[in-house]
């Protein structure tokens, strides 16, 4: 992980603050970027899967995740609030999400030469009836966790992140979220000069996603070792809206979209391919 180990300490008495540098462990110098083998992770989670093998055509397989991650930076990105205290950045991991659902399925219709429906149609049966598959995949995870940070007043230099001051939980009871107002927003202030706020990594969720995929091709042999295949691909099939916070994950004190869901994953798309092969 990186940190800053010439960090400033905090002053002893914010009212009364002395210079940066006279603060530094090593005044001589400003701030420094170390990167060093010192952090550690943790990921703890319950697994299921199910399975039902090809049967009359149809295959079938979901998955279920109910998990915790923990770390001290988001991948090496982040810097430590406090390059002197590492351990306090220990917290729930950008990476987190809590409970994950997937379910994917393979369907071969039963239609067309062979199979039990519209098979006594000849050329038809065989080449514009027969053949097709469906596929589909399910999604279904919780949100991401997120912090609010503040402007820089700590007076500590300016490799660090920069938490508010957490004076209540902040989450919201589902009934009281909205699209404008995802969380309480008061439970978030601005440190005092001086000071380094007291908020911990990642301490609010972003609303979980929804989505399924749905999925239709078809073979088309012509001879033995050649075919064309049409595929038709409806990614978010049912444009269920997925938002977030958006940015780079955070929230700041000062934007204009403060506690708002800003941004949503992308909406319904239909994907036509043609593929041959010789």
């Amino acid at each position: 992980m990186r940190f800053n180990p010439n960090q400033a300490l905090q002053a002893a008495d914010p009212s009364n603050l002395t210079t940066i540098q006279s603060r530094r462990p090593n005044p001589s110098v400003g701030d420094v970027t170390e990167q060093d083998n010192i952090a550690n992770a943790t990921y703890d989670s319950l697994q299921a899967t199910v399975r039902y093998r090809l049967n009359a055509g149809l295959s079938v397989q979901a998955n279920y995740s109910f998990s915790k991650a923990l770390d001290v930076a988001d991948g090496g990105i982040t810097f430590p609030a406090d390059g002197h205290n590492i351990k306090g950045s220990y917290g729930v991991a950008n990476t987190d999400r809590a409970q994950t659902f997937n379910a994917s399925y393979t369907y071969q219709l039963p239609i067309g030469a062979g199979k039990p429906f519209l098979g006594q149609l000849g050329w038809v049966s065989k080449q514009v009836l027969g053949g097709w598959n469906l596929s589909g995949v399910a999604s279904i995870t919780t949100g991401p966790p997120f912090e609010v940070t503040a402007t820089d007043t700590s007076s500590t230099g300016n490799v660090h992140t920069v938490p508010a001051d957490r004076i209540c939980n902040g989450n919201l009871p589902s009934s009281q979220r909205s699209i404008t107002h995802w969380f309480n927003t008061p439970c978030f202030v601005q440190p005092a000069t001086g000071r380094i706020g007291n908020e911990g990594r990642d301490v609010l969720w972003a609303p979980g996603s929804t989505q399924f995929d749905l999925s239709a091709y078809k073979r088309f042999p012509f001879g033995e070792k050649r075919w064309v295949q049409l595929r038709a691909d409806y990614f978010n099939a049912f444009n269920h809206p997925n938002f977030t916070i958006g940015g780079t994950g955070v929230q700041t004190l000062t934007q204009s979209t403060y506690g708002q869901l800003v941004a949503a994953y992308p909406s319904r798309n239909l994907v036509l391919s043609l593929k041959v092969a010789f």
